[in-house]
This record gives C-alpha cells, sequence and structure tokens, in this order.
C-alpha cells in the first residue's frame, strides 16, 4: 500500500542544490497518446510512463529551473511542493488548450522564497498558481511533508508576458487553513495568442492577469480573513484581459498600484 505515510518518509529528505538549466529554444515536449477514460479527460503517456507534470519537484531547496520551452503539456508545466530557496526564470510555454488543467507553473503548498521571472508563451490554464490548497492523502499522489510548514510565503513573481487562455497569468489561492503571504508580482502583460486555442471557450475575452483568491477547491474550510495578506500588485499592461485584478476571497494589507 502506498498510504500517506510511506509516501512521505520517501520524500522526507532534502533534494539540495540542484540546477536544471537548458537554453531556449531546449524543448520539454509531451507527445500524447490520447486513451479516453469516460470523464472527458485523458490519461498521457511519455517515456512509457502515466505523467502529470513536465517537471516535478518536491522537498527540494536552493535549487534553479531556467532556460526552457515547455510545449503541448498535458497538465501543469512544472510543479512544486514543499521547496525552498528557488529560482525559476526563462521559461516559455505553448499550449493549445486542447485539454483541460495546462497550467504553466504551480506552486503548491510549502513553497517559499522563490523568485519567477521572464515568464512567456501560452498557457491553457493559470500560467503561474500559487495553490494552497491541499491536505495529507492517503494514496500514491500524498506529496505532504509531516512537520513542515505547508504557507506560501516569500515568493517574487515578476516579468510575465504571455496568454492563459480561459484564467489569468497569476492566481494565489489559500485553503483549508493554509496562508499565502509576503507575495509580490510585477510587470505583468497579457499578449496575443501564440497558437490558436483548439477549445472554442478558448476565443473569448480573457478572464483576468490576476486573482486573487476563490470560493471552491477547499475539503475542510475556506480561507479565513488573514490568510491571504501582504500581498503588493505593480505595473499591469492589461490590454486582452477583461480587468487586471480579481479578489474573490478575504484579502488584507494589499497594494495594488498601477501608478
Amino acid at each position: 500500500m502506498c498510504g500517506a505515510e510511506s509516501i512521505t518518509q520517501r520524500i522526507a529528505y532534502w533534494l539540495e542544490n540542484t540546477a536544471l538549466i537548458g537554453a531556449i529554444p531546449s524543448v520539454a515536449r509531451q507527445e500524447w497518446k490520447f486513451e479516453p477514460k469516460g470523464y472527458g479527460n485523458f490519461i498521457p503517456r511519455f517515456a512509457n510512463q502515466k505523467t502529470f507534470q513536465t517537471v516535478a519537484l518536491v522537498n527540494v531547496r536552493d535549487f534553479e529551473v531556467s532556460g526552457l520551452t515547455v510545449e503541448n503539456h498535458r497538465y501543469w508545466g512544472m510543479c512544486y511542493t514543499f521547496c525552498q530557496n528557488g529560482l525559476i526564470r526563462d521559461i516559455r510555454f505553448v499550449a493549445h488548450y486542447d485539454r483541460y488543467n495546462q497550467d504553466g507553473i504551480n506552486l503548491r503548498n510549502g513553497c517559499s522564497e522563490i523568485t519567477i521571472e521572464n515568464i512567456s508563451g501560452q498557457t491553457g490554464d493559470d500560467m503561474i498558481a500559487l495553490s494552497g490548497i491541499d491536505r495529507p492523502r492517503d494514496d500514491q499522489w500524498n506529496t505532504w511533508v509531516v512537520g513542515a510548514d505547508p504557507d506560501i510565503r516569500h515568493i517574487r513573481i515578476r516579468n510575465v508576458a504571455g496568454a492563459a487562455v480561459v484564467h489569468p497569468l497569476v492566481a494565489i489561492r489559500a485553503q483549508n487553513g493554509t496562508a499565502a503571504y509576503d507575495i509580490t508580482i510585477e510587470n505583468l502583460s497579457d499578449r496575443p495568442f501564440v497558437v490558436e486555442p483548439v477549445r472554442p471557450k478558448g476565443r473569448g475575452p480573457r478572464y483576468a492577469l490576476v486573482r486573487i483568491g476563490e470560493w471552491a477547491y477547499w475539503t475542510e474550510r475556506p480561507q479565513a480573513l488573514g490568510e491571504m495578506r501582504d500581498i503588493t500588485i505593480r505595473n499591469l499592461d492589461c490590454r486582452y484581459s477583461e480587468v487586471g485584478v480579481v479578489v474573490n476571497g478575504t484579502l488584507q494589507d494589499a497594494l495594488i498600484d498601477n501608478g
């Protein structure tokens, strides 16, 4: 049985001083064999294995991921969980929005002291998502680190220019008692589509440049006042989205400045 305890034990030690560095146009491309499973969804096949993210780091600190183009990813292009002291930069995405959940970069619970910069291209879903929504799970997908701080904090996002087809360029969510705080987002610009979206929903006005909070994705309770705090947003160039910033939950001590 791959329960929560066994998986957590397997990832209980830090991987340190790690770098994944390419030189654009270095390409991480996923070629898919589609296999319908009954929910309008598909199981991905890549290198003869089931996979869900092109790049996935769990419980890693002192890392850099840079200089990559990610094309045709099935779910999130990059996923980071309980990672600290990282630099993610010079990343380009090319997604056709021919399948759901094509996020670009997803920082999950426990991520801190991470800079994300110089991100471009097109994703089907959020280009960058800070998602403090997980809880320990008793299955093979559990990546919870027992005893670690689950909050998302001390994150810097800057110089993002691209198209997120049906969701924002940057989304921040914190549920189930997790907090998201000390987050700075600056120099965002939405751009024309890189490739024409396949699904019709992607052909209308885009949602927003930044989304803060969401009344969904919780199992124990939604976020409380103070759990989304110290958020700074500066310099938004909103040309193709309906709005610049959407607040969909509690928010405390925030600065939104486009002056």
